[in-house]
């Protein structure tokens, strides 16, 4: 049986076209990278988010797969990730039926997810600190006066978008 608030994912459930823009890492960083993701349910517990990017010949050249979970006991959702590199992440996640957030703040990068979710559409961001530093930090400043002082550093944010739609 799926848990209650699982089930508001089934919106997310099908095969999408994607286009990636504006990327930091794309070269020229204006270029669009069409790709493809196939959303589905792992049983009754899980949904697998599997996205592939093609690259200049047709060979796919990123292959990314999130797990979507849920911990009843934290009241929360959790999604992991993996991808062609061998990298392994753990992002909190929020999900309304409209808005999708992945989030994670781990010492060595803060990275987040940001989608609006429509029916036939879902449009997102990912965002990163330039530094790798994490947003929030508080640094220690001297003033001229001699007295110290604690600010909030804030640091530029990258940011590019990913457009998925249902093939049409």
């Amino acid at each position: 049986m799926r848990n209650e608030t699982m089930e508001q994912l089934d919106v997310l459930v099908g095969s999408w076209q994607t286009t990636l823009r504006n990327a930091w890492f794309l070269e020229p960083t204006d270029q669009e990278v069409p790709g493809s993701a196939t959303i589905e349910w792992l049983g009754d517990a899980f949904v697998v988010f599997r996205w592939t990017m093609g690259g200049d010949a047709g060979k796919a050249t990123s292959e990314m797969v999130l797990v979507l979970g849920r911990s009843d006991a934290r009241d929360a959702y959790t999604a992991l990730y993996h991808d062609e590199r061998g990298v392994c992440r753990v992002y909190d996640m929020t999900f309304d039926g409209s808005q999708w957030n992945l989030s994670r703040e781990d010492p060595d990068l803060f990275q987040r997810f940001i989608a609006d979710v429509g029916p036939d559409r879902i449009v997102g961001r990912w965002e990163r600190p330039r530094i790798r530093d994490r947003p929030g930090v508080r640094t220690s400043t001297s003033s001229s006066s001699g007295r110290s002082r604690v600010r909030q550093r804030l640091p530029p944010v990258i940011r590019y978008r990913c457009d998925c739609r249902e093939p049409s």
